[in-house]
């Protein structure tokens, strides 16, 4: 029997073979919230970091180091939740269930979350909900 090897085609796309660069930053699906990410932080529209620069924090965009330090929490939260997406899609145990995981829109979840961990690392260092959803880029 052994272990089954799913489809090497990009759970999100199919369209191209599922590298780890495909996966987690080149991917239409995946750079659209990549996208909605660097927006929310209002990176400048010349701000097209490699994912290299994301993994290892070198991806700032002129931040001060505690900015620059929340911001990269926030890009590896949300490597966390594609890989944990891209399985919910692998090991959905209905095609219908699969189809659904796709359309899952991640990035509250990744707002949310980074929050989460950001203040339990940080629990003086961040105000409301509103303000992280608002300006996340004002944390002090």
């Amino acid at each position: 029997m052994g272990i089954q090897i799913h489809n090497p085609s990009c759970v999100f796309c199919d369209d191209n073979a599922e590298t780890r660069d495909h996966c987690f930053y080149s991917c239409p699906k995946i750079k659209i919230i990549w996208l909605k990410i660097w927006s929310w932080w209002k990176a400048p529209p010349t701000f097209h970091p490699s994912l290299d620069d994301i993994l290892t924090g070198v991806s700032n965009f002129s931040l001060n180091k505690r900015k620059s330090k929340v911001f990269h929490a926030v890009c590896m939260t949300f490597i966390w939740y594609v890989w944990a997406w891209r399985n919910k899609i692998i090991h959905a145990t209905s095609t219908e269930e699969a189809i659904s995981a796709r359309h899952d829109d991640i990035f509250p979840a990744v707002q949310r979350q980074s929050l989460l961990w950001i203040s339990n690392r940080a629990p003086r260092k961040l105000s409301s909900w509103n303000s992280w959803i608002q300006h996340p880029d004002a944390v002090t």
